[in-house]
């Protein structure tokens, strides 16, 4: 019972806690009847607002601060461990180091090639190699019984290889006879006749070079590489020359930049020492060229546009038995070239001027036209080109380059031939003077990979010609011409064809002698060769030359072989 009225009074006393109004005031007497136990319900939530209005009552947020410390976890993992892969034995094919060609063809023509190279080696490498070609006549309607050439080689290199640079050496012999021929039976004068054996020269040249080239980026220093070559040369009728020559290339650092730098020398002297049939003594001389080239260049960009400008400067010095004809002179080319890529790595063009000075040594002019009567002057061609280029992929087998500019040579070596050479039988070939010839071109290339066992090409140059000074553009066609192509059929049988276009060239002026065509005629001179592969050693071979049997001029009167077939067998070992 007394717990009964200890709850009795708690009720009551809650009841009038909660009764209580705000205000006060009496509420007077009631009495409350307690009836049964106390059950307590919750009522059904009502939601006041369609919105919340949160209030963040935390005014001030409690700093923390913790830390992870990394714990290493011991895990028993044991993967199974896989089977070893089955590799297949695939041969390797040999490595030949050696090759010997040998054939005989028509106009008792032997042709005779052997090479021989080092193995691959991480330390050396060298090599040597030969060749022989000869042929005795086969020129039709000539007055001279026997044309015979002959053009041999003899040389090899050696390369040592170190951790910082490489050091490269080379030799070369070429002993060359070309007979001068050119003396066609015209029927102008009562001599056409057989003469026997036409007049012939030797030409003899023996040049080495020894040379120094970084392995990696700069790890030559400042020098990235150099060269030191000499060429010495002389022919049956005591003409000679020595040739030396210091070519390097530098990269200098210039801030952020690399300044690279083209420094070289070369120094020649041609001796014209005995007298030709038929020569005056004029043609006796001495004469010697020093010449200086300095070419700073520096590579820019910006954005996507590549610069690469800068200076060609040389100083030519010449020497000469014929005080006259000593000279000092200062050449300065501007160059400047600008890339741009149209589409990455599909397409690009780019566009600038550029020069040069070539020399035109005595070697050089007869690597060019081998019918050069001795005794010549040397002149320093300059070279300015300004020229747009833009080249490409058309698709993923076929790529192209085209050009096109204007170009201005001063000092071009022209061979001209007296337009009465038919009655002279003093001189034998031609002589060279030089002019300023400026010609606007297109020149372009295209290369185009058919299959993998088919590859076709072809390059052409179209320009036009004028010549400052009274000279023409003696023997310089206005359009040359390309198209080869290469195929293997499964192989075994090697199939390679070329054939060159020349266009008309005029080898003299027409008013100096009506008696001849001043024009000569274009040509297309077609080459076959067939090679039949026996097995990894041995294969035989055929080559046509003049397959369409042309009858053309290379100069005026110098007339090309009628066609020749050579066949021979070649070996590897």
């Amino acid at each position: 019972m007394k717990r009964i009225g200890t709850v009795l009074a708690w009720l009551g006393s809650t009841a009038l806690l909660w009764a209580q109004p705000e205000k006060t005031g009496s509420l007077g007497q009631f009495e409350l009847s307690v009836t049964e136990a106390y059950k307590a319900q919750v009522a059904q939530a009502q939601k006041i607002m369609p919105q919340p209005n949160p209030t963040d009552t935390v005014q001030e947020k409690l700093p923390v601060s913790y830390r992870i410390s990394s714990q290493a976890l011991p895990i028993r993992f044991n993967p199974e461990a896989l089977p070893p892969a089955r590799i297949k034995r695939i041969e390797v094919p040999a490595l030949y180091q050696g090759l010997v060609k040998a054939g005989f063809g028509l106009y008792n023509t032997p042709f005779l090639e052997a090479y021989y190279n080092s193995k691959r080696s991480s330390r050396q490498s060298f090599g040597l190699h030969a060749r022989h070609f000869s042929t005795q006549n086969g020129v039709r309607d000539i007055r001279f019984e026997d044309n015979a050439l002959s053009r041999n080689s003899l040389g090899g290199y050696y390369k040592r290889f170190f951790r910082t640079y490489t050091l490269s050496a080379q030799a070369q012999m070429n002993l060359d006879k070309y007979s001068y021929y050119g003396q066609p039976a015209l029927g102008l004068t009562p001599e056409d006749t057989s003469l026997g054996e036409a007049p012939y020269n030797w030409y003899r040249h023996f040049g080495a070079e020894v040379g120094l080239t970084e392995a990696s980026k700069k790890s030559l220093g400042w020098l990235q590489k150099s060269t030191l070559g000499f060429n010495h040369l002389n022919d049956n009728y005591g003409s000679q020359e020595n040739d030396v020559n210091l070519q390097s290339r530098w990269l200098l650092p210039a801030a952020d930049k690399d300044l690279k730098v083209d420094l070289n020398l070369w120094y020649f002297n041609s001796a014209y020492d005995s007298l030709y049939t038929g020569a005056d003594s004029s043609n006796l001389y001495d004469q010697g060229t020093f010449q200086l080239q300095f070419r700073p260049h520096i590579n820019a960009t910006w954005g996507e546009l590549i610069f690469d400008f800068g200076l060609n400067i040389y100083s030519v010095s010449q020497t000469d038995s014929r005080v006259a004809q000593a000279r000092n002179d200062l050449y300065f080319f501007p160059e400047l070239v600008v890339n741009y890529p149209i589409v990455k790595n599909v397409l690009q063009v780019s566009g600038g001027i550029k020069g040069s000075v070539q020399r035109n040594t005595y070697r050089q002019l007869t690597q060019a036209n081998p019918y050069l009567t001795p005794g010549l002057s040397h002149v320093p061609m300059r070279t300015t080109d300004a020229f747009v280029n833009l080249k490409g992929k058309l698709s993923s087998t076929t790529t192209f380059t085209l050009q096109g500019g204007f170009r201005q040579r001063a000092g071009q070596a022209l061979f001209y031939r007296n337009p009465f050479f038919f009655q002279d039988s003093m001189n034998y070939g031609l002589e060279v003077r030089y002019g300023i010839v400026n010609s606007a071109y297109v020149e372009g290339a295209l290369s185009v990979l058919v299959f993998d066992n088919l590859s076709v090409g072809a390059q052409a140059l179209l320009r036009n010609l004028e010549v400052q000074g009274g000279e023409r553009a003696w023997h310089l066609p206005n359009f040359t011409g390309a198209l080869n192509a290469a195929y293997t059929f499964r192989e075994k049988i090697k199939v390679a064809t070329q054939m060159d276009f020349v266009g008309p060239r005029q080898a003299f002026d027409q008013l100096e002698n009506q008696q001849l065509e001043s024009m000569l005629p274009g040509y297309v001179d077609a080459q076959l060769e067939l090679e039949y592969i026996y097995n990894s050693k041995i294969s035989a071979f055929i080559k046509a030359a003049n397959l369409f049997n042309s009858q053309y001029d290379f100069y005026l009167g110098y007339r090309a072989q009628s066609i020749n077939f050579l066949m021979g067998f070649a070996y590897r070992f």
